[in-house]
Order: structure tokens, then C-alpha cells, then sequence
């Protein structure tokens, strides 16, 4: 059987929309267009085409539709399975590394003390003040390692995981984290595991197997501080976590 993926539009447009529709020929040949939201339009002769599909990949990547505003990715960045723990980030940068001190961040100067700030920056005591609170895109690890549409979740992103979704503290594989099931209707039979990969301070993994630290996109009040969603096994809620320090992250798009 042919099968003509849009895959390949997708990846183009950071987008997984499309709009499809049959248009006639002069000679009466008949062609699906499959029209892109940059206007860009990609036709395939209909006597060639057998079906279409929307793979479970984006791109390259597997995830799954919670039923949410956003999809999430199987595996965190780094990882080849569900309970895998995969790579840590310092919040900004796109590149694990082996240390996670204040003095190697890179939108850090100096040592932890004092601590200044050279991008992202709402408080004139921690150097120049730029006002920006939110990852642009070329500092956002899943954008710049796995392509748009992929990035790190928002703090909606993650409020919404957490709120329309049922948390279940399990083992995977001899692996501690979180089952998250979706309680949105149609979606109940689908899940992802969070697993509890700890956090990287300096060169050293705290809390393995005890708590899962996730980036967010965003600041918190605190610019030293990120947005993240943390995992306890009593439940999994909204925290923060010094930029430099490396967390996990969960790719979304």
C-alpha cells in the first residue's frame, strides 16, 4: 500500500495543522492539495493516492495526544525509553554538560556568590535588566535539538498536565516516577511516565529515584529561579529551581 505522509509539511511549518481540498484540472484531473498555513500548497494526483496519515512521530520523536492543549513527548530529551532519565539541562542552554555550577552557566557571570545575570534579567541588582522572562526560541533545548514545532513546556503546559490528568506513583522497568493518565473524555486509555530523574547540582545527582525536577519555559518572580513542575511521591506540584542547576526535560509541541 502507498501511503503519502504530511511529515515533511509539518516540519517545515511548525505547525500541525493543514487544510486539505480537491480542486479539478483543465484535463479534469483530479489532485489533493494539502495547503500549508505559510500558503505554500503541496498536490498530489488523487489516482496516486491509496490513504493518508498523520504519523505518531513529530518529527522523529514519538508522543501522545493526552487529549490536551499540546502533545507530549514519550521519553524525556536524551532518553530511548519512557523510564529512561535522559540528559539534564542548566535552564536556557541547549547542550547537557558534566557541571552545573553557577560560574559554568552560561547566562550566569561569576561565582554563586554574588550571582549576575546576563540574559533574562528582571532585577537591576543581578546586572543588566532585559525584562525577558520566557525562553526565545535558539535557547530552547528541544527547538534547537529535535526542530519546531518541538519546545519546553509552558507553566500552562504544565498546570494543565497536572490538573487534567490522574498522577499514579509506580515503577516502571525497577524505574520510580509518575504513571500520568488522562482524564480528559476519548483519552483515558492514554498515558506517559514521568519518572523521578533527580536534579544535577555542580557535578553531583541529587534525589534519583526520589523526585522528578521538569523545566517550564519561564521565570519565576526570583530571576536566579525557573518554573518548574516537581515529582514527590505524595504528589506532583509546581516549584522552582536555580537556573544553573541541571533538570530533565519533557519536549511538547
Amino acid at each position: 500500500m502507498k501511503q503519502i505522509s504530511i511529515r515533511s509539511a509539518l516540519m517545515r511549518i511548525m505547525a500541525v495543522l493543514f487544510v486539505a481540498m480537491v480542486s479539478v484540472s483543465a484535463s479534469a484531473q483530479y489532485y489533493m492539495n494539502v495547503v500549508l498555513r505559510n500558503g505554500d500548497t503541496e498536490m498530489y494526483p488523487v489516482d496516486d493516492i491509496d490513504s493518508m496519515f498523520i504519523s505518531g512521530k513529530q518529527p522523529d520523536h514519538q508522543y501522545v495526544d493526552l487529549g490536551l492543549s499540546v502533545k507530549w513527548a514519550s521519553c524525556n530529551m536524551g532518553a530511548n525509553s519512557p523510564e529512561e532519565y535522559g540528559d539534564y539541562y542548566s535552564w536556557g542552554e541547549t547542550k547537557p554538560k558534566e557541571y552545573y555550577g553557577w560560574d559554568a552557566y552560561l547566562w550566569g557571570t561569576g561565582t554563586f556568590y554574588p550571582r549576575n545575570l546576563n540574559k533574562y534579567n528582571t532585577t537591576r541588582s543581578y546586572g543588566p535588566v532585559d525584562k525577558m522572562t520566557i525562553l526565545e526560541l535558539n535557547d530552547d533545548a528541544p527547538f534547537v535539538n529535535w526542530g519546531a514545532p518541538w519546545h519546553v513546556p509552558t507553566q500552562e503546559n504544565m498546570d494543565e498536565l497536572r490538573t487534567k490528568c490522574k498522577w499514579t506513583w509506580t515503577t516502571l522497568n525497577g524505574v520510580n516516577g509518575y504513571l500520568v493518565t488522562s482524564k480528559v473524555k476519548g483519552y483515558t486509555d492514554r498515558s506517559i511516565f514521568l519518572p523521578a530523574s533527580g536534579i544535577m547540582e555542580d557535578v553531583g545527582s541529587l534525589y534519583e529515584g526520589e523526585r522528578g525536577f521538569y523545566w517550564t519555559n519561564s521565570l519565576t518572580n526570583e530571576p536566579m529561579n525557573a518554573n518548574i513542575l516537581l515529582l514527590e511521591e505524595r504528589r506532583p506540584y509546581s516549584s522552582a529551581a536555580t537556573r544553573s542547576y541541571g533538570c530533565c526535560i519533557r519536549p511538547v509541541f
